[in-house]
């Protein structure tokens, strides 16, 4: 009898730590709580919601020299600081967000090589371009 108590006193302890949180409902100031915004009204920035999924996914960490887009890029245009993201975003030849959406009229889809971004990311970058792209 006394074993038994003891098991369920370790198993009830051991199902205790298990919950369902998720990422969204424990640390609502992540970057992916951007893409759970359904009225696309949460303020995003670029050093916050934007930089990390360029870096992740443009091989600019660091600005590395023999990266895809980093300071000594083969590319037409380098996508290190916010400044050279800017700039690109706002060149109507670049088609920046219609190259990350692979969508047809993109001159180039981005990443080359790689998959496509998640819609997640996808729509960060369009929520914050469309706010006016802010740095912080």
């Amino acid at each position: 009898m006394r074993i038994n108590i003891i098991l369920l006193f370790v198993i009830g302890a051991a199902l205790s730590g298990c919950y369902y949180d998720n990422v969204e409902e424990l640390n609502l100031l992540s970057s992916d709580r951007a893409c759970y915004d359904t009225s696309a009204t949460l303020a995003l920035n670029y050093n916050t919601n934007v930089k990390w999924i360029i870096e992740g996914s443009c091989g600019t960490v660091g600005a590395q020299g023999n990266s895809c887009h980093g300071s000594n890029t083969t590319a037409s245009f380098p996508l290190t600081t916010y400044t050279e993201i800017k700039n690109s975003i706002n060149n109507p030849t670049i088609t920046f967000l219609l190259n990350i959406k692979q969508a047809p009229g993109a001159n180039s889809p981005m990443p080359k090589g790689g998959g496509k971004l998640s819609d997640c990311q996808i729509k960060v970058i369009e929520n914050w371009i469309n706010q006016g792209m802010p740095e912080n």
